[in-house]
């Protein structure tokens, strides 16, 4: 073989050689960190309603289609549930007309904030399953002490089996009828939802939600209820009190209780739950009064464990939970929660906090602060706020955390959707990334104004996208328009045959590259073979 021949050779086979690793790097870089963050999108720009309040949305991503994106939609105006559809990945939206509510039941909002209004999420082949409040001006009973109007807010459960074109919609729980201002049973918010489709012989649905009395009833604490359904949400049984086990570790268990419960079931049908534990308790607990707790039924709500994750606390803020895949099919309870760590608990800064357990939720990894701003000072009006966190795994086991975050804010009450992810389940986050294209004006709307009506970010997780939607006030500010849902895209890979122009010219010459190696090898060959043949 003549130098010439050695040198094609050597070409091709470093070309080749080049184009793999380049396709492997690529292919690494798109799996561990994001190529593209779209710009936002006006999700509710099909309501011309100029009163319109839209609240963000809870988001789920259909497991055997990752571009159909779905959200619980409440509208606080009308005091409706919508649903929004997403076909392409979350980049447009339609409102369908059809509404969860059954016309004996008209309105789901309640005046509940840092919790979403409604939950929902994917069952077997398709179906959507979305838990809300229920309620009509019959069920208000006036409460004269308190000055306004609390009653009987029941709970229920739709599903649909064409894409929300129709509903059918199950009780879950009915206080329709009990007009005592004392027996009263507020049922709000509903804040748990989980679908169990890998056991059983239909889906196993889990709802859950804060269970209080009205003002002016005998003073007792809240409690986290759960309603479980062992046929795909058609019938379900009495509502349990999911930390009763938690309660009765207590002296006095009468006297503690727990909200706003959050749900997320494993591979092998381990429900978890975690809520707001409390007490009534004077002189109160020794670290202070608030407390997460995690519990973890084997059984379908029959017998429950509890754990407390963290140590007891003055203020634990908005708190949610998630399940991904772990060392075991039970898998990881992911847990993020809001905390304040200044001295005086009205001034302090707020930052958002992170746990996980991998062996079943019977110890916790130690809280971990994931939004990376400058902490500033700790003292009174210190530091900037983070508030209101979400969390969702994607099916390869990517963690995906969003909030509201106040570091932009130039002192107008402004803030912005913020995010972080990890792909080491937790043990370590990437740099927070602002989502929001704008920072978000507080001074209009209903997040603060006498209402505090702050909802969590969306979040919906795919293996290539992770899509957020939040509750934005721009055209309430340029064209004095209603509260509309914008959303964004964060793209981890190219999907639906799309991706950024910069993406496909990438391919494209690591496609080039490749034939171009392929083509200096064969020639080599040839070349080779006629040398030989010739002597």
């Amino acid at each position: 073989m003549n130098m010439n021949r050695t040198r094609v050779l050597q070409a091709g086979v470093g070309l080749g050689f080049l184009a793999m690793v380049a396709g492997q790097a690529g292919a690494f870089a798109a799996s561990q960190s994001p190529v593209r963050i779209t710009k936002s999108y006006n999700a509710t720009g099909d309501d011309l309603a100029p009163t319109r309040t839209y609240s963000a949305p809870h988001l789920a991503v259909d497991p055997n289609d990752p571009m159909r994106i779905v959200a619980s939609n409440p509208e606080f105006r009308t005091k409706a549930c919508k649903f929004m559809l997403s076909t392409d990945g979350g980049r447009s939206w339609k409102i369908l007309d059809p509404t969860p509510s059954p016309e004996s039941f008209p309105y789901c909002v309640t005046t509940t904030g840092t919790a979403y209004q409604a939950q929902i999420a994917f069952g077997r082949g398709g179906t959507i399953y979305y838990a809300l409040s229920g309620y009509d001006s019959s069920d208000l009973t006036p409460a004269a002490d308190h000055g306004g109007v609390y009653g009987n807010i029941s709970v229920l459960l739709a599903r649909t089996d064409d894409l929300g074109e129709s509903w059918q919609t199950t009780t879950v729980r009915s206080t329709r009828g009990v007009n005592e201002v004392n027996k009263a049973e507020n049922n709000r918010p509903v804040t748990g939802l989980a679908v169990d489709t890998k056991n059983g012989t239909d889906d196993i649905v889990y709802v859950a939600w804060r269970r209080g009395t009205a003002p002016g009833a005998a003073s007792a604490p809240s409690q986290a209820v759960l309603g479980v359904s062992t046929d795909g949400g058609r019938t379900f049984g009495e509502p349990i009190v999911m930390g009763e086990a938690w309660n009765n570790t207590k002296p006095d268990p009468a006297k503690w209780g727990g909200s706003n419960p959050t749900l997320g079931v494993a591979e092998d049908g381990t429900l978890y739950g975690a809520f707001f534990g409390s007490s009534t308790v004077t002189p109160a607990p020794a670290g202070g009064s608030n407390f997460i707790v995690v519990m973890k039924t084997t059984d379908q709500g029959k017998t429950f464990t509890a754990t407390e994750a963290a140590a007891p606390s003055p203020y634990y803020g908005p708190l949610l939970m998630n399940v991904g895949p772990g060392p075991t099919k039970a898998g990881t309870v992911h847990v993020v929660y809001e905390h304040k760590i200044g001295p005086t608990a009205g001034q302090s800064d707020r930052d958002i906090y992170y746990q996980r357990s991998i062996d079943g939720a019977q110890t916790f990894s130690e809280p971990k602060r994931i939004n990376d701003d400058d902490p500033q000072n700790l003292e009174p009006g210190g530091g900037h706020v983070q508030t209101n966190p979400n969390i969702t795994v994607a099916p390869n086991g990517r963690v995906d955390a969003a909030w509201w975050d106040f570091r932009d804010d130039t002192g107008g009450f402004t803030n912005d959707v913020y995010y972080a992810y990890s792909n080491d389940n937790g043990a370590t986050w990437s740099k927070n990334i602002r989502v929001s294209d704008r920072s978000i004006d507080r001074r209009v709307g209903v997040w603060s104004n006498g209402y505090d009506m702050r909802t969590p970010p969306g979040i919906a997780s795919s293996n290539g996208l992770a899509v957020f939607a939040w509750d934005d006030t721009r055209n309430t500010i340029q064209i004095g328009d209603g509260q509309d849902v914008f959303t964004g895209v964060v793209q981890f890979s190219a999907v639906g045959g799309g991706g950024s122009i910069g993406a496909r010219y990438a391919l494209a010459a690591l496609g080039g590259l490749t034939m171009v190696g392929l083509g200096l090898l064969v020639i080599s060959f040839v070349a080779s073979r006629r040398a030989a043949a010739s002597k």
